[in-house]
């Protein structure tokens, strides 16, 4: 048997469990691997809030891990000024989860923003198209055999009338081109010392920024990052910013 034919019998199987079961998320990880890990680099928050805004964003960034079984959740240092996220900060953390299409399309759980769903199930009908014509193209001898047109075409249409070799080979064909699309969920929470000018909130404050992005890979999925969340705020002490924080990267997850 083929790794993308378990692969897919795996996310059958898990997608027939209920979500959050143990069974369930032991199928997942085996799929891949999915070791949270802390990246250290780039400025240090001021050590009287490094532990709120880590915490933070490790809870909010864990909380979609778990929303979505993603496959690997991590949090990390930005590496500041040249970095993608943080660029001309002065610290802060960022969060992602990984989730592969074909998982969240087997299961049925895609995000609630209408956006980031339509992207997704825009997708994947492309990558069934896709799919689609490469499996006729290949069968079609056998297609002419038994007076199959493309609309008879179908895991469920070829497994009803009795061709189950070729149903099972079809869905390969489906999960082969589902096989590269990603969909990566980010966020963070970055941070402005007094002094930092480059910064669009009150100079001379203490500001922080909080943002959440999802970012599509793949041949099928949208060729750009999607913007879902972004705010600023200033705060007076770490007892403020833990909560204007909390309230802020909740609105990031909700926003997903």
């Amino acid at each position: 048997m083929s790794d993308q034919k378990l692969r897919s019998q795996v996310i059958r199987l898990a997608a027939s469990m209920p979500k959050g079961s143990d069974k369930r998320r032991k199928l997942l990880a085996a799929l891949q691997p999915s070791n949270r890990r802390v990246v250290a680099s780039g400025p240090k928050l001021p050590p009287e809030i490094d532990r709120i805004v880590h915490d933070a964003v490790e809870e909010a960034i864990e909380e979609i891990g778990s929303s979505f079984e993603a496959y690997n959740n991590q949090v990390f240092q930005p590496a500041g000024r040249g970095f993608m996220f943080g660029t001309g900060t002065d610290g802060g953390y960022g969060g992602e989860a990984y989730v592969t299409m074909s998982y969240m399309i087997g299961s049925g759980n895609t995000p609630a923003n209408p956006k980031i769903d339509k992207a997704i199930r825009d997708a994947d009908d492309k990558a069934y198209e896709y799919a689609k014509k490469e499996w006729m193209r290949a069968n079609k001898d056998f297609m002419e055999t038994n007076g199959l047109s493309p609309d008879d075409i179908g895991y469920n249409e070829l497994e009803e009338r009795g061709f189950t070799s070729e149903a099972e080979d079809f869905d390969e064909y489906y999960r082969g081109a589902q096989e590269e699309e990603d969909v990566t969920f980010r966020l963070g929470a970055f941070y402005y010392d007094p002094e930092n000018d480059r910064h669009e909130a009150r100079l001379g404050e203490k500001n922080m920024y909080v943002f959440a992005v999802v970012d599509f890979d793949g041949h099928f999925l949208p060729s750009r990052m999607m913007t879902v969340f972004e705010t600023s705020f200033a705060f007076k002490n770490p007892r403020d910013l833990k909560s204007k924080l909390e309230k802020a990267l909740g609105q990031a997850v909700a926003a997903i």
